[in-house]
């Protein structure tokens, strides 16, 4: 058991760390090629802030543990909004402009619907499926990246995303920073899946319930981490769009590369619970995006006691 206590600790190190790494040297690089800081927002940053997650789920489904790829990305999700969400708006309370992360919301809304409907239609990512998730991905990069040409206050709240990551280093630490951060990651995945499976097995614990819980807040740790440096600086505008962003790509990008490269099935529990979990707590988010200006210290803390009830019927179901 300390063995795999051991493994688990030391992939989600790597992880954290890998991706830290990975991000700061990719932003550091674009910013170098005179990329537009809006642009690098958009892709770089909200892409990059979910590597632990897209390698983690990649190598437990490559592994034969689909409980830990598919509760992986749903349960980071739930955390994303209710666990993360919520600690930033404890931290200080989060202030943003009415109506900016709109079109964000929307797309997340429509992603989470998406995944949810294929779900309980077909029970399993499957290949096929790759194609719309892909394509919705990299559509909505596209009309982002447009839209930011069209609004810039939109185009500015991405440049803040990317200042969050921004460095000063020389070139050759920049790359160093994004060699040695993919590296991190990939060992960080490996560990974190070995040890999660060890976990589970010497506990009784299903697999799913593990992906769910330990490997999706181990891999929510940059997301937790970015948007309390934000919410701290008073840029609650960021801290949202970073949740948005990794939720986004989560369901589209990472179960669109999972369902080519490796396809699972999903879990009876996760279609019957789960799965309706994670879409009341995103159109919850949502439709708080659409009416207020800002999440309060205690709504802040009701996110973090739904999280807390979520995780508490997770254990109550063993």
């Amino acid at each position: 058991m300390i063995t795999v206590l051991f493994e688990t600790v030391i992939g989600l190190l790597f992880l954290f760390a890998g991706g830290e790494l990975l991000v700061r040297g990719a932003v550091a690089l674009a910013h170098r090629l005179r990329i537009q800081p809006a642009l690098i927002g958009l892709t770089v940053v909200a892409w990059g802030t979910s590597l632990p997650e897209m390698f983690a789920s990649l190598e437990a489904a490559l592994t034969g543990s689909p409980g830990i790829a598919i509760g992986n990305v749903i349960g980071s999700n739930i955390a994303n909004i209710l666990l993360v969400g919520g600690l930033a708006a404890v931290v200080a309370t989060v202030t943003f402009e009415r109506g900016l992360l709109k079109w964000d919301g929307l797309a997340v809304a429509a992603a989470s619907l998406l995944y949810v409907v294929f779900a309980m239609t077909t029970g399993r990512i499957a290949p096929w499926m790759a194609g719309p998730f892909l394509a919705g991905l990299i559509g909505y990069t596209v009309f982002g990246y447009w839209r930011e040409r069209q609004d810039r206050k939109t185009a500015e709240l991405h440049a803040r995303e990317a200042e969050e990551f921004d460095t000063h280093w020389p070139l050759w630490a920049n790359l160093l920073a994004v060699a040695g951060g993919l590296l991190g990651v990939i060992f960080g995945a490996q560990f974190l899946v070995t040890g999660a499976v060890g976990i589970a097995q010497s506990l009784g614990i299903p697999e799913t319930v593990i992906g769910l819980t330990l490997v999706a807040v181990g891999t929510s740790l940059p997301e937790l981490a970015t948007s309390l440096v934000a919410a701290r600086r008073g840029h609650g505008d960021v801290a949202i769009a970073n949740i948005l962003g990794s939720n986004f790509f989560n369901l589209l990008g990472i179960l669109g590369i999972v369902g080519l490269v490796a396809p699972i099935p999903i879990g009876p529990e996760i279609v019957r619970f789960d799965n309706w979990v994670l879409l009341a707590a995103t159109l919850l988010f949502v439709l708080l995006m659409f009416r207020g200006r800002r999440l309060s210290r205690s709504l802040g803390g009701l996110f973090l006691i739904a999280y807390a009830l979520y995780i508490g019927s997770l254990a109550a179901g063993l």
